[in-house]
């Protein structure tokens, strides 16, 4: 998924973090995929009606201030309109 440039709200789930927030919209099929030490973990999520996805920078697993040696932790977030997922064969 491609994901843009974008805006979070409630920017107090931002707070000790950055505003570096990478969204993007889809109905279909979407996964992602990261990477903490050297462990790959990978989400696949069926579509539903405007669902909303963000990339958000948030503070750190190890300490609650963003340094050089404790980077943002990347944190994905959901929104979904609608609850259910479309049914098969239709995303």
């Amino acid at each position: 998924m491609t994901m843009a440039a974008g805006a979070f709200t409630p920017e107090a789930w931002l707070s000790g973090g950055t505003k570096n927030v990478r969204t993007a919209t889809t109905d279909s099929l979407w996964s992602a995929r990261w990477m903490v030490n050297s462990v790959t973990s990978r989400l696949t999520m069926l579509g539903a009606p405007k669902t909303e996805v963000f990339g958000l920078e948030t503070y750190p697993l190890n300490n609650a201030v963003i340094t050089t040696d404790y980077p943002a932790t990347q944190t994905l977030c959901v929104r979904r309109t609608e609850q259910r997922p479309l049914p098969c064969g239709m995303g």
